[in-house]
């Protein structure tokens, strides 16, 4: 996908030779993040000595970590916090909950996880994290991954590192080609939340067993989808868990992601969480 990407206008060619965008909205339609605000900065080099300090101090690591690895963040995750937070613990869990995002919801999939470093930077300072562009920082990222990519493909090189928000990157393909009896109606969002974990791991697992470039190559090269009467079906409740299975395509949950009356910036969008 990232290989069929238009760096330049954000799109993606499908098999029949159509594009669809990848614009701000349609990540807060997929993911139903934040997609105003702040703009996130990203570093291009290492965090300052100061930041890494602090995130020793935060999570209780010692010297000989530059960064908090994804234990030392799920420990703050898991741990028993009581009836009240302290100051503190809010910040830490904050900061924990931000880098495991960027690890697996932003992160490739089937590949060993870890925080992006040029992220440290910025969610280390917690009051940063509350009003923040999410959906700028997903496009940007795939931005920035699709040229590397497709510059890696020009040198003929030996391996090629995929990285990027690879979710939001297969959720825009999955929703954009028929899936015959998995297609979700189009007005349940936020998309995320619909494509069950089962629905997902059967597509992957579909592609992964094409043997050959060609025949991957088929399988992503599947019918555009158009609009039926599937789509006129109203979005049930995920507090109805008959409804939820059975609207699905027969997948055995209810997805992920919430969504609350919010400011995403366009209509038909179920409002970010906020991150």
């Amino acid at each position: 996908m990232l290989k069929r990407t238009d760096v330049h206008s954000m799109t993606v060619k499908l098999g029949d030779g159509s594009c669809v965008s990848m614009s701000i909205g349609s990540v807060g339609r997929i993911l139903g993040i934040r997609c105003i605000r702040r703009e996130i900065v990203t570093s291009s080099s290492k965090a300052s000595e100061y930041v890494k300090c602090r995130l020793r101090e935060w999570f209780g690591t010692d010297d000989s970590k530059e960064y908090p690895d994804l234990d030392d963040l799920r420990k703050v995750l898991y741990r028993q916090y009581g009836d009240d937070m302290s100051a503190h613990d809010e910040e830490t869990f904050m900061i924990a909950i931000a880098g495991l995002c960027c690890a697996y919801l932003f992160g490739p999939p089937n590949r060993t996880a870890e925080v992006p470093r040029d992220i440290w930077q910025f969610i280390a300072y917690p009051n940063k994290l509350l009003d923040c562009n999410w959906g700028g920082y997903v496009l940007s990222v795939l931005q920035n991954c699709a040229r590397t990519v497709q510059l890696n493909m020009r040198n003929n090189p030996n391996s090629i590192k995929l990285g990027g928000c690879w979710l939001y990157l297969q959720l825009l393909y999955m929703d954009s080609v028929d899936l015959e009896s998995n297609n979700i109606p189009w007005s349940w969002c936020p998309r995320v939340r619909w494509y069950g974990t089962r629905v997902m791991q059967e597509f992957n697992n579909h592609f992964e067993k094409c043997k050959g470039l060609q025949a991957k190559e088929a399988y992503l090269n599947r019918k555009r989808r158009s609009a039926d009467e599937h789509d006129k079906m109203p979005m049930p409740h995920l507090n109805d868990p008959v409804n939820c299975t059975r609207q699905q395509g027969g997948t055995d949950d209810c997805g992920t992601g919430s969504g609350q009356e919010g400011d995403v910036p366009e209509s038909n969008v179920v409002p970010p969480i906020s991150l």
